[in-house]
């Protein structure tokens, strides 16, 4: 059903976010004071997040 396959993204959404917070909490951090990331901070993001999808852990 389609409630599966929702709660599921909602539970990828949430695991994203606390990898970020936990793991990358010092992009995540300069991001959010800075508000206007560089170059360098979208590189450090993506990666990040390439990371997140390589383990699964979601």
């Amino acid at each position: 059903m389609t409630t599966c396959r929702s709660e599921k993204a909602l539970g990828t959404g949430s695991a994203a976010c606390a990898s970020l917070a936990t793991k990358y909490a010092a992009i995540v951090d300069k991001m959010t004071k800075t508000l206007e990331p560089t170059a360098d901070d979208e590189k450090a993001l993506a990666a990040a997040i390439e990371d997140f999808r390589k383990t699964g852990t979601y």
